[in-house]
């Protein structure tokens, strides 16, 4: 009897080691027809991890989620009428992906948000979630509020705009990510806000349009920082800035990205409170042996500001195109500093700072570190700037 018992013993362990592995890739399908009166809120507050949500029909919001792994399918005309609030809100979960659902609005591909009193879509509390085409619109607040460690991957076309505040709010932490990814981001009060320690990265397949926003169309702030490796990025036609960074933010711009700010109301690219712009690109290691670009043009304000202690760096194969900016192409005040390198000698790759109001001004304890392959129009600078390197400057002029 004891032989039995052990083996009893024995038999039952095994079965629970294969039980943890088995419920790790068990993925539960419900399929659920709004139509028929199937509750989504109440299935989707209550799923298990890893649950697949195949859904029909309008269903009535708001959606609230908190297990992993959940995804929410559209089969056919699929969507979530948001009630008013906050249409869908995601708290402590990773992996959530919303494919096809239309929330409060059209008819299309994607998952489509409009028309909340609140905001679109909000991750909290390291939550993860992932959209793949569609959009969020005409939002009281955000179009997707990402808080607090939670992380928004964005890949396909996905359009942001008319939202009250801002068209994508990253704080506190959390990052963005675009793979593959065309976003398209317009007519906010604000296109994109980055703050807190938040970071954002764009790959070479992506494509990142802030557009005829009502202020910034992208500002990262508050130490946060975004690599665009190899990506596309215009912000064109923006009420302020094109790109702001403020209070310790930085921005690099690798592996042959290519950024334009033009025609906007204030500066194409403006940077404050020791942030930093990196323009570089070593082919050896990033596989492309296409020169990091940007280009600032026709900007009300000045192509590029420095203020308050910030610095560009534009090194290697990187080149900056500015011209006919209606202040200045490169303002560089207050201890700031511009720094044009050349650790590995480039050939073709050439920096055009021309046809500005006045092509470069430094003032009060600015610096300037000039290239053969610069090409600077006008240069003026006060008694207390330091310049080196062979653009032919003597501090004053």
């Amino acid at each position: 009897m004891l032989h039995r018992t052990r083996l009893f013993l024995h038999s039952a362990v095994s079965l629970l080691c294969l039980a943890a592995p088995l419920a790790a890739q068990f993925k539960p399908t419900v399929n659920i027809n709004c139509a028929h009166n199937d509750a989504l809120a109440a299935l989707a507050a209550n799923a298990f991890p890893n649950t697949v949500i195949n859904i029909r029909g309008t269903c009535t919001g708001p959606i609230a989620i908190s297990a992993s792994g959940l995804q929410l399918n559209a089969v056919g005309a699929a969507a979530i009428n948001g009630n008013g609030k906050d249409a869908v809100t995601i708290t402590g979960a990773q992996r959530v992906t919303l494919s096809g659902v239309t929330v409060t609005g059209g008819n299309y591909a994607g998952v489509t948000v409009s028309g909340n009193k609140l905001s679109g879509i909000v991750a909290l509390a390291n939550s993860s979630i992932t959209v793949t085409g569609g959009s969020s619109q005409g939002n009281a607040l955000h179009g997707l509020d990402i808080e607090a460690t939670s992380a928004l991957v964005v890949t396909g076309s996905y359009a942001v705009s008319g939202n009250g505040v801002f068209g994508i709010n990253v704080n506190n932490g959390s990052s963005i990510t675009l793979t593959g990814a065309n976003l398209t981001v317009t007519q906010n009060t604000l296109g994109i806000q980055l703050g807190t320690n938040a970071s954002g990265f764009l790959d070479g397949q992506s494509v990142l349009l802030a557009n005829q926003n009502f202020s910034d169309g992208i500002t990262i702030v508050s130490g946060s920082h975004v690599v665009d490796f190899g990506g596309t990025i215009q912000t064109i036609s923006n009420k302020i800035h094109g790109i702001s960074l403020n209070s310790k933010a930085g921005l690099d711009l690798d592996a042959g990205s290519q950024v334009t700010s033009a025609a906007n109301l204030g500066d194409g690219v403006h940077l404050e409170q020791n942030s930093e712009l990196t323009i570089f690109n070593n082919p050896a290691f990033s596989g492309n042996q296409t020169a990091s670009l940007l280009t600032v043009q026709n900007n009300q304000g000045s192509g590029i500001s420095l203020l308050t202690g910030s610095k560009l760096l534009d090194d290697n194969y990187a080149a900056i195109n500015d011209q006919m900016n209606l202040n200045f192409g490169i303002l560089v005040d207050d201890g700031s500093s511009v720094s044009f390198g050349q650790t590995i000698p480039v050939t073709g790759v050439q920096t055009y700072v021309f046809g500005n109001l006045r092509d470069v001004q430094l003032t009060f304890g600015s610096r300037l570190t000039s290239s053969a392959n610069d090409s600077l129009g006008t240069v003026r600078c006060d008694a207390t700037v330091i310049v080196r390197g062979p653009v032919a400057v003597t501090c004053p002029n």
